[in-house]
């Protein structure tokens, strides 16, 4: 009979950086990346491609405009979202976080992500409806080439979806460092973990 239990993971570690749940999100992140690296790549040999068709033969390709302003380029933009917001990439004043005790830096952070998650739910969830509605009516684009409405409308929902949830998981992380006063199970949001020297005090 085995008598060995296996201890349970504190919620902390579950949670924190390098946790279960981090790992999981980040390998989805990091899987988004590495097409979004070949979509980088196909757009940057679609758009060469259409300026020597241009300018050499005067027959640019017809598609090009409309497949990369409704389904390439919001792809790279927006899909990242999540992973940049994890990395600290996004635009930040960090002189005020550094100066703020870690408690009050943890607090707002969490309100601020708490504040988002519902904003950015909302709109996963009412563009989702909108793709479904226009797959099911069969709705395409006006132009030279019937582009589907649905999948440019499926990419906008999936970079909600993906940022809301690493903006869920940054909120919760905030919030256990709040309550136990455990800093390192925190997901920081400054560039790159940076290592802040924030003040000590108790808020």
């Amino acid at each position: 009979m085995n008598t060995t239990t296996e201890k349970r993971r504190p919620v902390c570690e579950v949670l924190g950086p390098d946790g279960p749940v981090d790992r999981l999100i980040s390998v989805v992140e990091r899987g988004m990346l590495w097409i979004l690296c070949g979509v980088l790549f196909f757009m940057m040999v679609l758009i060469s491609g259409d300026a020597i068709a241009r300018y050499t033969m005067n027959r640019p390709f017809v598609f090009t405009v409309d497949l990369v302003t409704l389904y390439l380029l919001p792809a790279t933009m927006l899909l990242p979202a999540g992973m940049v917001l994890r990395h600290g990439g996004q635009i930040g004043v960090d002189l005020f976080a550094m100066m703020m005790p870690r408690r009050l830096y943890s607090l707002l952070v969490c309100l601020g992500m708490l504040a988002a998650v519902p904003v950015f739910w909302t709109m996963t969830t009412s563009i989702t409806k909108l793709a479904r509605d226009s797959w099911s009516q069969d709705l395409v684009a006006t132009g030279l080439v019937p582009w589907p409405i649905w999948s440019e409308q499926a990419i906008v929902a999936l970079a909600m979806g993906l940022f809301t949830m690493r903006a869920l998981h940054i909120a919760l992380s905030q919030l256990i460092a709040l309550v136990t006063g455990n800093e390192k199970a925190a997901i920081s949001i400054l560039p790159d973990d940076d290592e802040r020297e924030i003040t000590e005090e108790a808020v």
